[in-house]
């Protein structure tokens, strides 16, 4: 478990970074889809954040 907020800053137009897209089908009753679409800026706060990195910290590759 980690606790993190959504920033102060609205983006100035479309994200010019990639994003990483995910998508998980669900059978069974009731069937379902779960679909996540999230910037790489965003997901790297969110990795440094649940491994307990220092905000702004640099993380290697293989630590994030």
């Amino acid at each position: 478990m980690f606790f993190t907020s959504p920033g102060d800053e609205t983006p100035p137009g479309p994200d010019p970074d990639p994003a990483i897209v995910v998508e998980i089908h669900f059978r069974g009753s009731p069937p379902g889809m779960f679909r996540l679409r999230i910037g790489r800026r965003a997901a790297w706060e969110l990795a440094a954040a649940f491994i307990g990195a220092e905000p702004g910290a640099e993380l290697s590759q293989e630590r994030s």
